[in-house]
């Protein structure tokens, strides 16, 4: 969810709604109706506001156990529970956790020179799995996600961000291609599948795998 306040720049709101009664099976048939001037039987649990002095977006959300992931792209400095991280570019990808009361318990940041989204994000019982759009170089530990080559012909492959359930990096990879994006990733327990667009001009490649 956005929202825009006057005189102020796009935030992040994150809503979580807490529904009466149970969830409705195969073989429940349909919800019976709202008892007489009741609207609705879903109410807002709580809201949380995740973003800074520029205009920051959420793209995506993956729920847990013990909380939710949320991925998206921040413009400036953003706040975080160690402090403020300023931006590294035009825009950066954050990736961040809430416990299931709202709370934040911890925000990265991921950016180059150039924009760079996070678009989506996975929940695995390793941590979360985040598909990225870059315009620059992102480093992430010691591995850059372009070689000089790449940078040279200025080269942007679709990138894909593991990170533990602590907030720490595990691994970054690029796929094949002069340019590209991962759009979307999803996950059933431990698998995961990744969509999203590569430019290839000089005929089939392997993209390997993650």
């Amino acid at each position: 969810m956005l929202l825009r306040t006057r005189g102020a720049p796009l935030i992040v709101v994150v809503a979580a709604l807490a529904c009466r009664g149970g969830a409705p099976t195969e073989t429940s048939g349909p919800p019976p109706p709202p008892p007489s001037g009741e609207a609705s039987t879903a109410k807002t649990g709580w809201f949380t506001v995740i973003g800074g002095g520029g205009q920051d977006e959420a793209h995506g959300i993956a729920m847990t156990s013990d909380g939710l992931f949320i991925a998206g792209t921040h413009d400036g400095a953003i706040e975080a529970p160690d402090g403020v991280t300023q931006g590294h570019g035009l825009n950066d990808a954050f990736v961040a956790k809430l416990s299931r009361d709202g709370k934040l318990s911890w925000l990265r940041t991921y950016g180059s020179p150039q924009h760079d989204r996070a678009w989506s994000v996975a929940a695995t019982s390793a941590g979360p799995i985040v598909a990225i759009e870059t315009g620059g170089t992102l480093v992430v530990g010691t591995t850059p996600t372009r070689t000089p080559e790449q940078e040279r012909r200025d080269e942007t492959p679709p990138v894909l961000l593991g990170i533990d359930g602590q907030g720490k990096h595990a691994w970054i990879k690029s796929l094949d291609g002069e340019a590209g994006a991962m759009r979307a990733v999803a996950s059933h327990g431990d698998e995961v599948v990744a969509a999203g667009w590569s430019l290839i001009r000089s005929g089939p490649r392997d993209l390997g795998t993650a």
